[in-house]
């Protein structure tokens, strides 16, 4: 198991609110998986995904060319969130959730994540957010290797996360804003 902890936060504001109500049940479903059950997780999924679906409406009708970006990362949360709810067990749940991870990361920017962190989970290759004064707990593992998890240094604004590189922890990190491909 490697954890890692680190203190990368940025503070935002204007959109805070509505990042934090997608987050809140996001972190629900997060959190089910990570205990091995899905109790819940088709009604925050739900609930997620129409939050999303809307304010990617929001967005859609304001009219700025910025917006149109906007709305198209939250019609990705939308989607993703309702594979969520509609899987077929919970390793389909967990194959959903690492697509609606990516797509919250894409949305938000991963260094705008005030009090949250991003974990990767090297045996599935995976990231998750989460606050960042929980313990780590596996959404994709479980119970079984629950605080299997590495937090992720965040070096760039809008920088979202991929696979780490293989140096030791010994070894200083690379100073590249070159931004990730994939997603």
């Amino acid at each position: 198991m490697l954890t890692a902890v680190l203190l990368a936060q940025v503070g935002v504001a204007g959109g805070d609110k509505r990042f934090r109500q997608l987050f809140n049940h996001y972190n629900a479903i997060r959190l089910a998986l990570a205990s091995d059950t899905m109790l819940e997780v088709p009604y925050h999924a739900d609930r997620l995904g129409v939050l999303a679906r809307g304010l990617a409406q929001e967005a859609r009708s304001s009219g700025k060319v910025e917006s149109r970006v906007t709305s198209e990362r939250l019609r990705a949360i939308s989607d993703a969130a309702r594979e969520v709810a509609f899987a077929a067990g919970i390793e389909k749940a967990r194959a959903a959730f690492a697509r609606l991870s990516r797509a919250l990361l894409a949305y938000r920017g991963a260094a705008d994540l005030e009090g949250l962190v991003v974990v990767f989970c090297p045996l599935h290759n995976n990231v998750w957010l989460q606050r960042f004064k929980d313990e780590v707990s596996n959404p994709y593992m479980g119970a079984s290797r629950a605080r299997c998890g590495e937090v992720l240094e965040l070096r760039t604004p809008r920088w979202v996360p991929s696979r780490p590189s293989g140096r030791s922890p010994a070894e200083p990190p690379e100073r590249s804003s070159a931004r990730p491909q994939g997603g």
